[in-house]
């Protein structure tokens, strides 16, 4: 059992200090986490005792001129910068090209192997994977970490070239089924001297066998404005009817999926006599750190049956050494931040996604039958291909009708305006799978505006509000009227 689930099990016996039921679940969680920290360097104890007896003693008696849910957001962000100044603790003695006597440490007074910063190796974290990500039955693994989830994937496509599954035949295609504007600028990027790729919105019999490629990029739920779904079955039955050929590598990127996408049942049918090199990459930031975003980085697990042309140690050694050379590894403060005892814990990973989930899934539940007023699409992986279990995702996503960017800031605006008149937690800001709730539009060169909103893992009123919050605006039948309701917004 993990450190962080030990400290869970000791907080059910807490006397209870909130009415509210959900604020009293997320000042749990809260302890729970800061006592897994101690738990894991009990020399810390000095910096956090203030702030246990905060938490501890905080109660609805006390919250008499903010909210409980409010005290609980600056516990929330106090606990993280906390943590932060006991991993910097740890590293901020050593400098960048460390003295070959220097022996760096992390929090919990393990040893790193640390030369230059570009040769650091993450192999304490690295070793958390072969838990946190176990192999199926027949199929070997090995895993590492990268700085970001683009730095990860400009990796694989270096091996990728170099070992001929991305080359310069005629008939050679790269294949994306996924959304994500970053990878396919990437892709643009590796495009030169005869290399191509294509978009395809699922990977079935039409697309596999019309222009054959040894190199796919899957992601289970697309990172765009549509959040397409990818039909596991439909590539599963077009796969066995595959010019077997030539090796394939298949790149998954589960970002958005989070652990929700069983790599057991993809692999199953994969194996035998042209089982492909698997690589599923995913960003380690939203999802896995507890909403806390201490650190950018890539998980990368490397799958390989024994009839495989590559085995995942070959495939790992390689990309560590491309990791090397390209400067994309983690730096000595960033691999002491991610020490957290919850990153790259599997069981507190799943409880946390699934809280985001279940959350995001309500709004759009919720919203389903406002479609077609101010917002002409309110989409969500699950209207998708319903009876996918990863056709979830930690965003919806809100289409105007004929919408530009000047409308949706409009709208930005407005629910600024809302949230704080109803005095909801409800922020501005990219990114997603926090513990609270935010919302942005975005903007890119690859496809049309839309409006996210990423509801986070924490219950209760704001969660509750954004949702009533979101429903109001959809009554509005256009975007004039919305204009003529919010004229000083304008």
């Amino acid at each position: 059992m993990s450190t962080a689930l030990r400290v869970r099990q000791s907080v059910d016996d807490l006397p209870t200090r909130f009415a509210d039921p959900d604020c009293e679940t997320e000042r749990r969680e809260l302890i729970s986490l800061g006592e897994g920290i101690l738990a894991q360097v009990p020399k810390s104890w000095p910096r956090f005792q203030k702030w246990l007896q905060a938490i501890h003693g905080i109660s609805d008696d006390a919250c008499r001129s903010f909210s409980p849910e409010a005290s609980l957001v600056t516990l929330s962000a106090v606990l993280r910068r906390l943590w932060m100044q006991v991993a910097h603790d740890s590293t901020d003695p050593h400098t960048r090209s460390p003295e070959r006597e220097a022996k760096a440490k992390t929090p919990s007074g393990s040893e790193a192997a640390h030369g230059r910063e570009g040769d650091l190796q993450q192999r304490l974290l690295e070793q958390r994977c072969f838990t946190y990500a176990p192999a199926p039955d027949g199929w070997s693994s090995d895993h590492l970490l990268f700085s970001g989830a683009q730095s990860g994937m400009t990796a694989i496509l270096h091996w990728a070239i170099q070992h001929g599954f991305w080359h310069q035949h005629d008939s050679a295609e790269a294949l994306i089924a996924g959304g994500t504007f970053e990878t396919q600028a990437l892709f643009d990027l590796f495009s030169r001297d005869g290399l191509r790729w294509r978009h395809a919105k699922t990977l079935d019999a039409n697309n596999l066998a019309s222009v054959p490629a040894s190199l796919l990029v899957i992601e289970p739920v697309f990172f765009d404005e549509g959040v397409n779904v990818f039909d596991m079955k439909a590539f599963h039955d077009s796969w066995v009817r595959m010019d077997p050929s030539e090796p394939a590598l298949i790149v998954l990127d589960t970002t958005l999926a989070g652990p929700l996408f069983s790599i057991d049942e993809f692999l199953a049918p994969l194996a035998g006599a042209r089982a492909p090199t698997v690589i599923q990459i995913r960003s380690g930031l939203q999802l896995d750190q507890a909403g806390f975003e201490l650190a950018d980085c890539a998980i990368v697990s490397v799958f390989s049956d024994a009839s495989s042309e590559f085995s995942a140690r070959d495939v790992t050694n390689a990309l560590r050494n491309i990791r090397a050379i390209i400067g994309a590894g983690l730096t000595l403060d960033e691999v002491a931040e991610l020490e957290a005892p919850w990153f790259l814990d599997r069981t507190y990973f799943r409880r946390y996604s699934h809280a985001v989930f279940a959350n995001n899934a309500a709004l759009a539940d919720a919203l389903k039958a406002r479609r077609g007023l101010l917002f002409e699409r309110i989409l969500h992986p699950r209207y998708a291909l319903s009876e996918a279990p990863w056709a979830q995702a930690p965003f919806c996503t809100f289409h105007l009708h004929d919408g530009i960017v000047e409308h949706y800031r409009f709208v930005e605006r407005v629910i600024a305006y809302e949230a704080e008149r109803r005095g909801l937690m409800f922020d501005r800001g990219g990114g997603f799978g926090f513990r609270g709730h935010r919302y942005d539009a975005v903007v890119n060169d690859r496809g049309s505006p839309f409006l996210r909103v990423a509801m986070g893992a924490r219950p209760g009123y704001s969660a509750v509000g954004v949702v009533h919050l979101m429903r109001d605006l959809a009554t509005f039948e256009n975007i004039g009227q919305l204009a003529t309701r919010y004229k000083g917004l304008v």
